[in-house]
């Protein structure tokens, strides 16, 4: 009985593990889509452009000879932390007079602000609309 117990808490264990490492496969494969979807796009053919589009999020329409979607509910995080975390990136990236214990902080920080927009990524990716 103690056997078969410590059997199933393995299989648990290990089924735990597997559905960890796909959850982080399939962030690391969203962030680098969301990543090279722009430079993809301006080099691929007219149907691969349409597949790059049908991944970023849905309800296309034309306006005014603009396409607007409706962006995927995952790539939202990145798209409102990016922008912020770039800037202050690029702000103590040129500031040539911290040291480099001030820089290593600046860039924890900004680190730190990234693992939660990929926290928030993975968190939206486990929901059962995904």
């Amino acid at each position: 009985q103690l056997k078969d117990k410590i059997l199933r808490l393995n299989r648990q264990i290990n089924d735990h593990e597997d559905t960890a490492k796909k959850s982080i496969e399939q962030t690391k494969d969203v962030f680098i889509y969301a990543a090279n979807a722009r430079l993809q796009f301006l080099k691929a053919s007219l149907e691969e452009k349409k597949m790059l589009v049908l991944g970023l999020g849905s309800n296309f329409s034309i306006i005014n000879k603009k396409l607007n979607i409706k962006a995927s509910e995952w790539l939202i995080p990145i798209r409102e932390s990016y922008p912020v975390l770039l800037a202050e990136y690029r702000r103590f990236e040129l500031d040539k007079t911290l040291t480099k214990q001030e820089r290593n902080a600046l860039l924890g920080r900004i680190i730190l602000q990234w693992c939660s927009t990929v926290k928030e990524v993975r968190t939206i990716l486990k929901s059962p609309d995904n």
